[in-house]
């Protein structure tokens, strides 16, 4: 991350308990490594803007240094990030309902990670637990409540690579949109070796709008 933001000139956005555990992997050069980094220091709960969009972080429940999730808005379109969560709180649903697109963890299979040979049973307990991450079947459990008229697109991510698969997160989630007659909804997998394809949303804005760069240009040729 370090020399990517460096190299690039890359804004780094985070919160200062999450911006505290960064500088803490630095080191003794914390102090210079981190003035090398421009940092936007934002607040869970308070919307920032960054280039052309309106970012809404909110709290998450998960083992990690006041960990959010965001909400991305721009010419009355919405996407939803949701991962890295061990369960789905009130805020989290309020949230989650105002998205057309939706990025959500599927990290495991319930009975692939009791099974599973290599993780001892504590890794397992914080894995499953409400401050871990969300299975196939919890995330199935949440989008019967997330569901809207306005959901068009669900994005499955986060997925194990010992303890799931792509067919199994599919399948679990499809059953359930099926089962409350949203099968017009479309599913893709976030898989880790492969890209998903663009999704082009429609959005309002004035005919001059012209959109700048997010971020700035690489140094040099």
């Amino acid at each position: 991350m370090r020399v990517l933001a460096t190299r690039y000139r890359i804004p780094i956005y985070t919160n200062r308990s999450t911006r505290a555990a960064i500088l803490e992997t630095f080191g003794s050069d914390a102090p210079q490594r981190a003035q090398a980094i421009t940092w936007r220091v934002f607040e869970p709960g308070q919307s920032f803007v960054a280039g052309d969009f309106d970012i809404e972080p909110f709290s998450i429940p998960h083992d990690a240094s006041d960990p959010v999730g965001f909400l991305f808005h721009h010419g009355g379109r919405c996407i939803a990030f949701l991962t890295d969560l061990g369960h789905v709180t009130q805020l989290v649903l309020e949230k989650a309902k105002r998205a057309d697109t939706l990025i959500l963890e599927t990290n495991h299979d319930v009975e692939l990670l009791q099974k599973d040979p290599y993780r001892p049973w504590s890794v397992k307990q914080r894995i499953g637990g409400r401050h871990g991450h969300l299975s196939n079947e919890t995330a199935a459990q949440a989008l019967s409540q997330i569901l809207t008229d306005r959901l068009r697109h669900i994005y499955l991510s986060h997925l194990s690579q010992d303890c799931n698969s792509p067919a199994l997160a599919e399948t679990t989630i499809r059953k359930k949109l099926q089962e409350m007659g949203a099968t017009s909804i479309q599913i893709t997998v976030a898989r880790p070796d492969l890209p998903c394809p663009t999704q082009w949303m429609d959005v309002h804005r004035p005919v001059q709008f012209e959109t700048p760069p997010l971020f700035g240009r690489p140094p040099g040729p």
